[in-house]
């Protein structure tokens, strides 16, 4: 078939005369692949003998001076002043623009290597690099030259024996304009054989490669990880054809001969196989043994198609992995540049709970449950064991349920094929309670709270006040200790679910009494009592007496005096005690008793009877309610006899107490009482006197006695000197006067000593003379 050129088409006598166009301009390489203005370049390709002469041009839209077209395939030209680096274009006349498939590099007069051969060698061996403005060039191998090269004319070859000294590393090619570094090294080898490469580095049983290097004449041995390959042929001193054994595994290849041996630092691959792994089944970040063989150089690795962590291989047959994140259910896949392997039985991954949203809620909510694995094989949801509805389709990483009725605050369990999981923290659902005890106790004592959903109590309160609490272990059982302050109301426990609170229990607070008014009434009166925790009181009591009441509320009691009242305190009592106010109700009712208090005699002897005499009057305007009369007698008199006009008295102790009864407006009562005194001196007796009802002068309500005991009159009569006498008796009698007689005659007078009396210590005494008739004394007052 031809293709028409219709612009070549000649219009002659109304017919077209078709020539066959001239073929395309096509470039499929040039050499050198680099140059300078000037430089000859062989460009490659075909249609180029055709006419018109085809135009080349380098980029920036240079034309090339055409040195010589060889043929239909190759052309030469010459780098155009002001070329840059790009691609190499040609074309004829209006016809299509062809451009190679790679730039042209544009570069000065320093030397330029595009490649070289071979990249490995020994010393004294030869090395051939292909480029331009090699002519004349030096070659190092690293930092030593080569003293010997060989190039060809137009500079694009050149030869260099590697020098004595030269060590691995980037070979260097420089003139004076230049130089050109190897973008990599080159590899410096001994005399004996080198395997610079395997091709392919992979295969299995059977299968044949090429060991690619030097130096490989003479060699009678090739092995794969220590084992003969079925066969082998040395091609040349730089590459030797193997056929592998049927079992060979991955490992290092290694020839020898007569030239010596060396080893691969890289591996011939043999597919992956695995056997076995322990354990088969577990949860993300557990470690995985797998066994096989032909780990060595193990690429990656995927538990149910998810990349898995693992420790490289140091050997063929044991793997060591970690389960990742979000891995399902599935095989174990192991992979090495000689191909991948999956495991016959899967991994089984148990189900992992992440978390659960709401965290809490009553039963009916839809709870949100997110993890991994949820979906392989879901048999229930439990809410603390109870099963609960599974709302739609379960997905890989999360299930919807519901909270199901009979559901208690405790963690979500899920059940798979692969396993079971409970979450680490618990669904809260909404607590309540039912009831405490004790009912009322003082600050500090333990109350047990007992109702449902209790686990996760955050607070304690009663009555709204924060109470210390114990952390409950069950959903049934709270322990909390009263708090100071406490006041009456119900106990509240604070769950992440709410507020559980039951206001037909109340917890009673003792009461207490901060004031009331009035302070004083008659019988029949209202008092209002004022203070906190009134709630639930039983009793109200004036100075002990029964009294009605009404409570208006938590703070306040309204209370009635009682008929039987007397002036004291009030007292409140509820569940949890009794408070009693810190003042007395006064009762308005008013009896003016009076006291009157005598001794007799005074002074009194040792041992005589002294006789104290009470007198108790009511001046009014009431009768004295419980008139009491207390006597303290003097701790060195002896009561004889006690008698009272009215009510009864208590003689067992000291003081005495008389307990007259009601003693009437007007009336008095009298009580004596008998005591001997037992030592000299002075003896104090104090006596007071009261009633239930206010006294209106407490002045006159107590008296104390004073009495003055003496010694017995008793004379003591001594000779003093001759013809005289000492007689003495007690100093204490001052007003005693010491008479004598000659005679115990009723009608002989008595009269008084005449010498005066001295006084030393408790002894006053006279020196009288002696009377040959003889003399009585006695003291007189």
């Amino acid at each position: 078939m031809l293709k028409l050129n219709w612009k070549r088409a000649l219009l002659t006598a109304g017919l077209f005369i078709i020539q066959d166009p001239a073929p395309a301009q096509i470039i499929t390489d040039f050499f050198p692949k680099a140059g300078t203005t000037n430089d000859m370049i062989d460009v490659i390709g075909s249609g180029f003998a055709a006419s018109p002469q085809p135009v080349v041009q380098f980029w920036n839209r240079k034309t090339a001076p055409i040195v010589q077209i060889s043929s239909d395939e190759l052309i030469r030209v010459r780098v155009p002043a002001g070329a840059t680096t790009g691609e190499i274009s040609i074309y004829r006349g209006s016809g299509p623009t062809n451009f190679s498939s790679e730039p042209f590099i544009v570069i000065g007069l320093e030397p330029y290597v595009t490649d070289y051969s071979p990249t490995i060698g020994s010393v004294g061996e030869w090395v051939t690099f292909q480029g331009v403005h090699l002519a004349n060039a030096t070659v190092r191998f690293g930092s030593v030259r080569a003293n010997e090269t060989t190039g060809n004319v137009e500079g694009t070859e050149l030869s260099a024996r590697i020098p004595a000294g030269a060590t691995n590393g980037l070979i260097t090619v420089s003139n004076a304009f230049g130089v050109f570094t190897s973008s990599a090294p080159f590899t410096v080898i001994g005399s004996g054989p080198y395997i610079a490469s395997l091709e392919p580095q992979s295969g299995g049983g059977g299968s044949q490669f090429f060991i690619k290097g030097a130096h490989f004449t003479g060699v009678d041995e090739v092995k794969v990880n220590n084992t003969e390959v079925a066969w082998f042929f040395v091609q040349s001193d730089q590459q030797i054809l193997a056929i592998n054994q049927p079992d060979v595994t991955t490992g290092f290849v290694s020839v020898a001969g007569s030239g010596g041996s060396y080893t691969s630092s890289f591996y011939f691959y043999v597919p992956p196989v695995i056997s076995s792994f322990s354990p088969t089944n577990g949860v993300a970040g557990t470690p995985v043994t797998v066994t096989g063989q032909n780990f060595l150089g193990i690429t990656n690795v995927r538990v149910g198609g998810i990349n898995a962590s693992f420790t490289p291989p140091t050997n063929n047959t044991r793997l060591e992995l970690v389960v990742p994140e979000g891995a399902p259910t599935g095989p174990i896949r192991v992979a090495t540049p000689a191909g991948a392997q999956f495991s016959a039985a899967n991994f089984r991954i148990p189900p992992t709970l992440t978390g659960f949203a709401p965290a809490f809620g009553a039963q009916g909510t839809n709870v949100t449950i997110t993890g991994a694995n949820l979906n392989e094989g879901l048999a229930f949801v439990r809410f603390n064991g109870v099963n609960a509805t599974i709302v739609g389709s379960p997905a890989f990483n999360q299930v919807t349920v519901t909270v199901p009725p009979g559901a208690f605050t405790g963690p979500i369990t899920l059940q798979t094929t692969n396993g079971s999981v409970s979450s680490v923290t618990n669904f809260f659902l909404p607590a309540s309670i039912t009831s405490f005890s004790p009912t009322n106790s003082p600050p500090g004592t333990t109350v047990t709270i007992q109702g449902q959903n209790l686990l996760g109590a955050t607070a304690v309160l009663f009555n709204g006040l924060p109470a210390n609490f114990v952390d409950p272990t069950t959903n049934t059982v709270i322990q909390a200790t009263v708090p100071a302050g406490v006041t009456t109301g119900p106990i509240s426990v604070v769950t992440p679910a709410g507020t559980a609170v039951n206001t037909n229990l109340v917890f009673y607070a003792l009461p207490v009494i901060t004031s009331f008014n009035p302070t004083h009434g008659f019988p029949g009166s209202s008092v209002s009592i004022l203070g906190t925790n009134f709630f639930g009181v039983t009793a109200v009591q004036f100075n002990g007496a029964n009294a009605s009441f009404t409570v208006v509320n938590d703070n306040r009691i309204d209370a009635i005096v009682p008929t039987n009242a007397l002036t004291g305190p009030i007292s409140v009592t509820g569940p949890a005690g009794t408070a009693v106010s810190a003042g007395p109700f006064t009762v308005d009712f008013v009896s003016d008793l009076k006291l009157s208090v005598t001794a007799a005699p005074d002074p009194v002897f040792v041992g005589s009877n002294l006789v104290y005499t009470i007198s108790i009057t009511n001046a009014g305007p009431h009768n004295a309610l419980n008139a009491a009369v207390t006597n303290l007698l003097p701790a060195s008199a002896t009561l004889v006899s006690a008698s009272t006009t009215l009510g009864t008295l208590n003689t067992n102790g000291n003081p005495v107490l008389g307990a007259l009864g009601t003693l009437d407006a007007a009336g008095t009562a009298t009580i004596t009482l008998v005591v001997t005194p037992q030592e000299k001196g002075t003896i104090v007796n104090t006596t007071a006197v009261g009633s239930a009802y206010g006294d209106p002068t407490l002045s006159d309500n107590s008296a104390v006695v004073t009495t003055t005991v003496l010694p017995l009159p008793l004379l003591s009569i001594r000779l003093y000197s001759p013809g005289q006498m000492q007689v003495s008796w007690p100093s204490a009698l001052t007003d005693f006067q010491l008479q004598y007689n000659t005679t115990l005659s009723n009608n002989s007078p008595w009269s008084n000593v005449l010498a005066p009396p001295i006084t030393i210590g408790e002894e006053t005494f006279v020196i009288d003379p002696m009377d040959s008739q003889g003399k009585f004394y006695r003291l007189k007052k």
